[in-house]
C-alpha cells in the first residue's frame, strides 16, 4: 500500500484500502491521499483497553492468528495495556498454540 500510495498521491489520486494496517500510512504528510475503510489495531487497542477497564477485568488472555496483522494487533494491545491495572496472563497463537 505504501508504494501504491506514493504513486497515487503523485498524480492526485485517492487510494482506499480495505485492509492496510500499517501505522506509517496514517502520516498524512507522506501519504496525503491514503484512506482506510477499517480501524487499524494501533488505533483500536486503546478502545479495547477502555472496554476491559469498564468491565473491571484485570487479568486477560489474548488468542491471535498467524498473520503479521495479528501479531501487530497483539503488540498494540500489549502497549495500550501498559501503565494500567490490566495484566495479560497469556498470549497464544490460535493455530499453533505457541506464544503470540
Amino acid at each position: 500500500s505504501k508504494a501504491v500510495q506514493l504513486v497515487a498521491s503523485t498524480f492526485g489520486y485517492s487510494q482506499v484500502s480495505p485492509v492496510s494496517e500499517g501505522a506509517e500510512l496514517s502520516d498524512t504528510s507522506r501519504y496525503p491521499t491514503f484512506n482506510r475503510v477499517f480501524t487499524p489495531s494501533f488505533k483500536l487497542a486503546p478502545a479495547i483497553v477502555e472496554v476491559i477497564k469498564h468491565f473491571g477485568w484485570q487479568r486477560i488472555g489474548i488468542v491471535a492468528g498467524e498473520t503479521s496483522e495479528d501479531f501487530s494487533a497483539v503488540r498494540s494491545l500489549q502497549t495500550a495495556a501498559k501503565g494500567t491495572d490490566i495484566h495479560i496472563v497469556s498470549s497464544v497463537n490460535a493455530i499453533s498454540g505457541e506464544p503470540a
